[in-house]
Order: structure tokens, then C-alpha cells, then sequence
């Protein structure tokens, strides 16, 4: 079965799902993905390029996320961190997250 994500435009090659691909993934919005990664370990990349590694305890309507167990790093330097026990992050300060079973962040 082929199919294109919505936002694609006609020039975008089509991808491929077969068997084994989680085609749920393709029509979930990131509120949705981030409400299911609730309690997983979560890596969020900031503006400024900081990284914040933690668990997601929750995220609100409109991205806010607040983490738990937090690992802070600066981008100039990955020696220098700071721990939280538990912070909250602005979306508006967020340039990225992946969740996986690897790490979560976010700032005070």
C-alpha cells in the first residue's frame, strides 16, 4: 500500500509502507505522539541549543512539557550539565523532542 503524507507535495517521492511499518504513525499529530510518550524517556533539543534528557510526566495543549529526572547539557560543552528533579519547558522555546527509550529534557 502507498501512501503520501498530507503534507507532501507532488514532486515528494512516495513512500513505501509495508509490513512491520506503523502506518498509525503517519496520521498522528505530535499533541497525539507526545500524550502517548507520556512517562517514556524523552531527548528535547531548545532554541539556544541546549538538550534536555528526562521522563515526560505531562504536556499541555499547547506543548508545554514538564520532565522529570532532568539531565540539562549546553551545546558547547556536554561536560557541563545540571541535574533537576523536575522541570517544566515553554514550547515556544522548543526546537525539537524524540522520544524513544533514550532521554528526555527541559529547563526552568
Amino acid at each position: 500500500m502507498v501512501r503520501q503524507s498530507p503534507c507532501a507535495s507532488p514532486s515528494t517521492p512516495r513512500r513505501e509502507l509495508g509490513h512491520g511499518t506503523n502506518s498509525a504513525f503517519w496520521t498522528q499529530l505530535p499533541l497525539s505522539l507526545l500524550n502517548a510518550a507520556q512517562g517514556h524517556p524523552m531527548l528535547v533539543e531548545l532554541k539556544n541549543g541546549e538538550t534536555l534528557n528526562g521522563h515526560l510526566v505531562q504536556c499541555d495543549t499547547w506543548m508545554n512539557l514538564t520532565l522529570r529526572e532532568v539531565v540539562q547539557t549546553s551545546p558547547s560543552s556536554s561536560a557541563n550539565s545540571r541535574r533537576w528533579d523536575h522541570a517544566q519547558n515553554a514550547a515556544n522555546r522548543l526546537r525539537s523532542n524524540t522520544s524513544a527509550s533514550t532521554t528526555t529534557s527541559s529547563t526552568k
